[in-house]
């Protein structure tokens, strides 16, 4: 009695087929690519014309101020609290129950 193998012992095993790679891209040179780049650059989109100079306003804030001593007279009750994972907050009259329960602690600024 002559014991055979497992069937299909005599196949060869081979991997299975990849699929062809898909062709690339043409691309651009790196000069006409930086070329193309900088005309894109050099010219105002819409997003330019609709942005907002955060450096105008600053000036326009700063120059509306009147920073003369007599202006810090009065006080605006505003207060800034640290909390122990560094987040800060800004407060005037409002948050008293945070700062009881030791949430927030109020920065000291002192002038020598």
């Amino acid at each position: 009695m002559a014991v055979e193998g497992p069937e299909g012992s005599e196949r060869e095993h081979r991997p299975p087929e990849k699929p062809p790679r898909p062709p690339r891209p043409p691309h651009l040179s790196d000069r006409s690519f930086r070329r193309k780049k900088d005309s894109v650059e050099s010219h105002p989109t819409w997003v330019d014309d609709t942005r907002i100079d955060a450096d105008d306003i600053v000036e326009k804030i700063m120059q509306s101020q009147d920073f003369t001593e007599g202006s810090n007279t009065e006080d605006s009750n505003l207060r800034l609290f640290v909390s122990r994972d560094g987040t800060t907050t800004l407060s005037g009259i409002q948050l008293a129950n945070r700062v009881s329960s030791g949430v927030y602690e109020p920065v000291v600024i002192e002038s020598h």
